[in-house]
């Protein structure tokens, strides 16, 4: 008996789609899947972008975070008033440089606080002499606080440009807390003397001379 042969089937359209077969995965064929524009090259790239974009975030949290955390804080103040013969209106404010400093650190130390700011006339004319009686006075206690208030431009700038070291602090505002609590509201400067008991001795609004400063440190020393 002759035997038959089972004739391969050929599949033509007619026979309908194709049946799914599982397909193996190659670089080849995810290049196909995308139609040629893939390669690992391509991802590559696109790994190396992303890692730019993450540290180009991170980066700019950090500096927000180092801005927010160097920017100076609002004044604390006490609700003492400014009265000649009465302890003077305590503060805790930010230094120029970091750091806190409070007026009430200094009892026992004859205290001139001095009000300026960069745009004040009067301020860049006294402030030299100030220095140079600070640096002459300072190794028996006399201590001068800047307290840069009323600011429109470069407080810490003018600070430097004059070549002052003696402590100085912000109040921002205008006025600012500590300037409200001395009656410092329109003009400048204004120097408040304060003796080693932490009382006021002398106000001056205006600016001083040499003579009058000296005159004043000799009193309190």
């Amino acid at each position: 008996m002759a035997r038959r042969h089972k004739q391969k089937h050929v599949w033509t359209r007619r026979d309908g789609p194709r049946p799914t077969e599982p397909v193996r995965v190659t670089r080849r064929n995810a290049r196909r899947a995308v139609g040629g524009g893939f390669t690992w090259r391509s991802f590559a790239w696109i790994c190396g972008g992303l890692a730019v974009i993450v540290a180009a975030t991170a980066l700019a949290i950090a500096s927000a975070s180092n801005q927010a955390a160097s920017a100076p804080h609002v004044p604390t103040v006490s609700t003492d008033a400014l009265v000649k013969g009465r302890p003077a209106p305590d503060f805790t404010a930010s230094k120029f440089g970091g750091g806190q400093f409070s007026l009430s650190s200094l009892r026992g130390s004859p205290v001139l606080v001095n009000f300026f700011a960069s745009w004040c006339t009067q301020c860049a004319h006294e402030l030299p002499f100030m220095e140079e009686s600070y640096q002459r006075h300072k190794d028996s206690g006399f201590v001068i606080v800047g307290v840069n208030s009323l600011e429109t431009g470069d407080g810490i700038g003018f600070y430097h440009q004059l070549g002052l070291t003696f402590p100085a602090v912000y109040d921002p505002g205008n006025p600012g807390k500590i300037a409200i609590a001395y009656n410092v509201t329109s003009s400048l400067p204004v120097s408040v003397f304060i003796d080693k008991t932490g009382h006021v001795d002398l106000i001056r609004i205006g600016a001083l001379t040499p003579e009058m400063l000296e005159q004043e440190i000799q009193k309190l020393s």
